[in-house]
């Protein structure tokens, strides 16, 4: 669930920085961040387990973390919602890697200097010139 809520902050990210050039304004950015980690670290080692092991990622934490008794009662059907989380989880966290791959070629495109922000393509200026004019109008009646 944590990979899932991780993968969605991350899109909502993406969306906005393809957008508008900012981050969303209303999540932290130690979320922000936090959340980028845990999707870098869960895509990674799948991609590590499908090269290394052949082996997909779900399939891999299924068999290592089932209980496996000494009657073969356990069936498929009893492992199908963890396999289910896992699958979104891991398709979220694809999805991500692909965003950020589009939105990292659309700030390419339109000229947006990535290396002077330190890879982000975010104009920090720019983004508090918008933060702040949004409080404005909030405020302003």
């Amino acid at each position: 669930a944590l990979v899932v809520a991780c993968s969605l902050a991350t899109l909502w990210s993406e969306v906005s920085i393809f957008q508008t050039g900012c981050g969303p304004l209303y999540l932290p950015d130690a979320l922000e961040r936090i959340s980028y980690q845990v999707v870098i670290a869960v895509f990674s080692v799948s991609w590590f387990l499908r090269v290394a092991f052949s082996q997909d990622a779900v399939d891999w934490v299924l068999d290592k973390t089932t209980v496996r008794p000494t009657k073969a009662r356990q069936t498929a059907s009893s492992l199908e919602p963890k396999r289910l989380l896992l699958q979104a989880a891991q398709a979220l966290t694809y999805a991500v890697v692909l965003s950020s791959v589009i939105v990292l070629l659309n700030q390419i495109v339109n000229d947006v200097d990535v290396v002077g922000g330190g890879l982000s393509g975010i104009d920090e200026v720019a983004c508090k010139a918008r933060l702040g004019f949004q409080q404005e109008m909030l405020v302003t009646p």
